[in-house]
């Protein structure tokens, strides 16, 4: 698992890479900076409930990838076990 980040004045890109774009089935998700509110590491979100798959790729308790609803939010994971988590949040986003 793994995640290219490219960071520029205006915005903040997260690109699922290699194998991980086709199990999450997702390209790059294009944030402008002034929608991120925090950006920081949470290993206990791996653990958290996902909710509904739409569209990507679960294995429980091992793999994570793609688009999840849960609790009124569309959420991106592309996370898997035993891996450094960065989570992002965002205000007025579909993510």
């Amino acid at each position: 698992m793994h995640n290219q980040i490219t960071i520029t004045p205006t915005e903040l890109v997260v690109s699922p890479a290699g194998l991980d774009c086709l199990w999450a089935l997702k390209g790059a998700i294009r944030v402008p900076w002034r929608h991120v509110t925090g950006i920081f590491r949470d290993q206990g979100a791996f653990k958290e409930h996902k909710g509904l798959r739409l569209p990507g790729t679960a294995i429980p308790g091992l793999y994570y990838a793609g688009s999840f609803f849960y609790d009124g939010q569309r959420r991106f994971y592309n996370v898997r076990r035993n891996t450094p988590i960065v989570v992002i949040t965002l205000i007025n986003e579909g993510y």
